[in-house]
């Protein structure tokens, strides 16, 4: 009882001296809101994945009969599977752009408490033992100061209990942005764009954590090496996605 009363004062300590923010609207958490991460407003605004959605990718679709989206009709995906919280829109849009550009990496901890709620139990049952994060090119990360897919793998690790590596892969070349391409340019963009620097993926079954899913080019790119190295399956997972067909 003792232990729980300062670990609540110890929080509540926290919240004063650093008041955490709503990654939607910038507003500032009520002590009621703070382990939501979300203020009451725009977490009834937000649009989690549900059910229909594409059984490869996870975008949303908008038949019940649908199985799987178009892209992914047409596309045969290295990866097993990747899954999605939330859909690409309104006050998600603001939330991705603070955690890549805004320095914002306690949104990491938001959305990989809602990764691991949700799909906790598939990542168990899809046994998965590691979790990777796509790498960023390493003068970007000087840019940057961070990469915000190793902050998202790193935090969700830390939810989940499954162990993070952080340096199973590197990003080889800086390469074009991705939103200036289409589904073909990203390909080629990516071709060897990506290699193991260390071992330790033999015979294991692995998740790639990425922060926006677009046509699945980059986790494909990373799934490649990863196999190649000895992997047994990759699966992928990322905080939003865009709309389905």
């Amino acid at each position: 009882m003792k232990c729980k009363k300062l670990i609540g004062a110890l929080r509540k300590g926290v919240y004063i001296l650093f008041p955490p923010h709503c990654p939607c609207c910038g507003g500032i958490l009520a002590i009621a809101e703070y382990e939501e991460g979300f203020c009451a407003d725009c977490k009834d605004k937000i649009r989690y994945i549900g059910e229909p959605a594409c059984k490869v990718c996870g975008k949303p679709l908008k038949k019940d009969s649908d199985e799987i989206c178009y892209d992914c009709g047409r596309v045969r995906h290295l990866f097993l599977q990747s899954k999605a919280v939330y859909v690409y829109t309104g006050g998600m849009k603001t939330a991705m752009y603070g955690l890549k550009y805004g320095n914002r990496r306690g949104y990491g901890r938001v959305f990989a408490k809602d990764m691991a709620r949700i799909y906790g139990r598939w990542m168990k049952r899809k046994g998965i033992d590691l979790i990777v994060p796509v790498p960023m090119n390493g003068a970007k990360r000087r840019e940057r100061g961070y990469d915000q897919a190793a902050v998202l793998a790193r935090a969700l690790s830390d939810e989940t209990g499954i162990p993070f590596s952080g340096n199973t892969l590197i990003r080889t070349r800086r390469t074009r942005p991705m939103k200036e391409l289409n589904g073909s340019e990203r390909r080629k963009n990516l071709k060897k764009a990506f290699k193991m620097a260390q071992s330790g993926v033999k015979s294991k079954r692995v998740l790639i954590v990425d922060d926006i899913f677009t046509t699945g080019s980059t986790l494909d790119a990373c799934a490649e090496v990863l196999l190649a190295g000895g992997a047994a399956a990759v699966f992928g997972m990322t905080a939003v996605v865009g709309e389905g067909i």
